[in-house]
């Protein structure tokens, strides 16, 4: 797929030709163990993987654009137009870390997360997104940048995008921390603004609670954007102390398993599951903590090389969620049974929020497609259809892309 081609078709051409389109890169993620836990402050072990979200990007000249100066986005993925409130959100939240670190006064954000009124001598009107609805969150149609330009602090809006990536929506890889990953580091690195990665993974998370309306930990963005090919990262989501930890699983290999279930976070019960957790709730605490044990022990079995024991603990953390936490469900539960039976697999357990979407197996290398075949047929037995099965790799996280 020629994506800068593509862009061109959309966007149209202009003086720079194909040099003009800059392109950048977010891998999605896969959390190997440590459920549910990000939120609570506690330990995670996720790692990027092998599949993502392209960003390409230019910058234009508006005097030949009717569009009142405001970003267009486009995608190559057949997906509801609601994707976009993630490159959006994107960037009403770097305009408010600009802000913030110019420490310009700035007014409250109204109930629809825009500024209202004055932030240094910028006025953004209250409309700031687009129209649709997040979860109880309703956005207005109009994504107003009026005043930008003239304004030290802030980037401006001139520009297009176009999004083209290979996870599936609503599988619980992080579909969205990549997009908005991906905004992140093309409009850091196109506008020169300066942030760290950490910066850009705290504004990520920012505009997934605040603009998406998903009470979400930063685990995600965190994987996403400092990801090590090779490597898993031990996150301690307290304090972001993290370290990187070798993937060492010999002649076994990580293996997704889509259930084909899709859900949204802001419509499955992952707020009611956090609002649970803060009010203490017995079952909920009891896997938070058992979770976090989980972590430690499964860290070490990677430095290690014992996949064994890796599996064991993949199996106790699925039923976990299962019984303590509630966020599997049937499809996950038949995904994973049909994994740990086959003798190839030394453990398997649901990943993600739950409610749908991916478990992980760990696989024979050698015994994959057997592997695959016989969890296929199991599953369509039990559930109606076949799943989708995907070898993965680790990979690194966000950045520029050099040639396509």
């Amino acid at each position: 797929m020629d994506l800068k081609k593509i862009f061109t078709e959309i966007f149209g051409e202009t003086a720079g030709g194909n040099d003009a389109i800059r392109v950048f890169y977010a891998p999605g993620r896969v959390n190997i163990i440590g459920e549910h836990t990000d939120y609570n402050g506690g330990l995670v072990l996720p790692c990027a993987i092998n599949m993502g979200t392209y960003a390409l990007i230019r910058l234009r000249d508006d005097a030949s654009v009717a569009d009142n100066g405001e970003p267009r986005f486009a995608s190559t993925n057949s997906v509801p137009n609601a994707w976009e409130i993630y490159p959006r959100g994107i960037v009403h939240h770097m305009q408010r870390a600009l802000s913030r670190r110019a420490d310009s006064p700035c007014l409250a954000t109204d109930a629809h997360h825009g500024f209202e009124g004055t932030c240094g001598n910028l006025h953004v009107s209250p409309a700031f997104g687009f129209e649709g609805t997040c979860g109880n969150l309703h956005v207005p149609p109009a994504f107003g940048f009026e005043g930008m330009r003239g304004n030290p602090h802030v980037f401006p809006a001139h520009f297009d995008m176009l999004f083209s990536g290979n996870i599936p929506n609503g599988s619980g890889l992080s579909s969205s921390a990549s997009i908005e990953m991906a905004t992140a580091v093309a409009l850091n690195e196109t506008f020169a603004l300066g942030f760290e990665m950490l910066e850009l993974v705290k504004i990520a998370r920012e505009s997934e609670n605040e603009f998406c309306g998903v009470n979400c930990g930063i685990m995600d963005m965190f994987a996403i954007g400092t990801g090590k090919r090779g490597f898993a990262t031990l996150l301690n989501c307290a304090d972001m102390q993290f370290e990187y930890v070798p993937m060492r699983l010999g002649d076994f290999q990580l293996i997704i398993l889509d259930t084909k279930k899709r859900r949204s976070l802001n419509e499955s019960r992952y707020n009611e599951r956090r609002a649970e957790c803060e009010a203490g709730h017995p079952a909920r605490m009891r896997h938070v903590k058992t979770e976090n044990e989980r972590v430690v022990a499964a860290a070490n079995a990677l430095r290690a090389g014992d996949v064994a024991a890796l599996g064991r603990l993949l199996v106790e953390s699925h039923n976990s969620l299962r019984d303590d936490f509630e966020v599997s469900c049937f499809e996950l539960d038949a995904l994973v049974e049909a994994a740990i039976k086959n003798p190839s697999c030394v453990g398997a357990r649901m990943t993600g929020a739950g409610f749908g979407g991916c478990a992980i197996a760990l696989v024979e290398r050698a015994k994959v497609a057997q592997f695959s075949a016989a969890v296929t047929e199991e599953y369509e037995k039990s559930v109606g259809y076949a799943p989708d099965i995907y070898p993965t790799e680790s990979a690194d996280g966000a950045g520029a892309v050099n040639s396509l």
